[in-house]
């Protein structure tokens, strides 16, 4: 069988590389047809752009060639031996490459219901993702949360930040289309503005040096800085004054801080809640893109901010 995969030969280029896929399964694995297709602004982006920090690594995983991948929606082919979560005909769920067929380990996948459409269900591992924080450090009924940041997973933590009961959610970005998306989102706290914000509850979810100190300085003392972002930056702090002097925690929210298998138990539950509309996610779409057209998706990303966003791509 033949399968196109998205490929990143160098920084900022995107070709389409076609290679044989063997169609014996190993045991575990799973045979499947892409769908649907949500490319990462953030991690995605930053190798395709070069500024992934694994690069400054020798051994890292961040190389070129490099197939990226994050969320698909795809049709199950057939299973191999020991599978018994999902069947052939299943719609799942996957972080495999974006490539027109992919093998999977089956553990990875999750089957979605026919009531969640592929535009949605295509969310589910960033929605995943924005619910880190609350699966480590749980916002407090009540408690006061501030987001920096409105890219897909600040708008999705906003948005679980109010599904967990914080009150008020203040999310903070500096462009404005991604706070007018937050609002359609039904974030009433989506703001340009940054001053005299502060909660007891924060999370960074921008990535850059200059959101980790607002970080610092919105949190009252005595509070919680949730790191969500993948940091692209260093950054310089003072540890007594910003941290110690004011009792902050500063809580590192990586996604595999929690496994697949512990992430597992809260599937229903993202589903549901992607199902029910509680979380919206129809207007972070910005761009549809074909799947041999990818590379002007990525550099879209890369160059307007302001107008791309949900960028998906789409097979046929």
């Amino acid at each position: 069988m033949r399968t196109d995969a998205l490929t990143f030969t160098a920084p900022h280029t995107c070709e389409v590389a076609s290679y044989d896929l063997p169609e014996e399964l190993g045991r575990g694995e799973v045979l499947l047809r892409n769908r649907l297709g949500l490319i990462s602004p953030g991690t995605e982006l930053a190798i395709f752009c070069r500024t992934h920090r694994g690069f400054e690594v020798e051994g890292h995983w961040a190389r070129y060639p490099y197939y990226p991948g994050y969320c698909s929606v795809a049709d199950v082919i057939a299973v191999g031996d020991r599978v018994t979560t999902v069947a052939a005909g299943d719609r799942v769920v996957h972080q495999g490459n974006h490539a027109t067929y992919a093998r999977q380990p089956a553990a990875g996948i999750v089957r979605v219901s026919d009531a969640l459409s592929d535009e949605r269900a295509v969310f589910l591992k960033m929605l995943g993702i924005a619910l880190t924080p609350q699966l480590l450090a749980p916002v407090r009924f009540g408690e006061a949360a501030v987001v920096f940041g409105l890219g897909m997973v600040g708008n999705l933590a906003s948005q679980l930040c109010h599904e967990a009961g914080a009150y008020p959610v203040t999310a903070i970005d500096l462009v404005a289309a991604r706070v007018d998306i937050a609002r359609a989102c039904a974030i009433d706290g989506a703001t340009l503005d940054r001053s005299d914000r502060t909660g007891a509850y924060v999370i960074e979810a921008v990535g850059l040096a200059a959101a980790f100190r607002d970080a610092l300085a919105a949190v009252e003392p005595d509070g919680r800085v949730i790191v969500l972002s993948s940091p692209r930056e260093r950054v310089e702090i003072d540890p007594y004054f910003d941290i110690h002097h004011r009792g902050i925690q500063v809580i590192g929210a990586h996604e595999w801080r929690r496994s697949r298998e512990q992430r597992a138990p809260y599937d229903g539950f993202l589903e549901h809640l992607l199902v029910s509309g509680r979380v919206l996610v129809e207007p972070m779409v910005t761009h549809r893109v074909a799947f041999a057209d990818a590379q002007r998706a990525y550099e879209g990303l890369r160059d307007h901010p302001d107008a791309w966003l949900g960028a998906l791509l789409e097979y046929s």
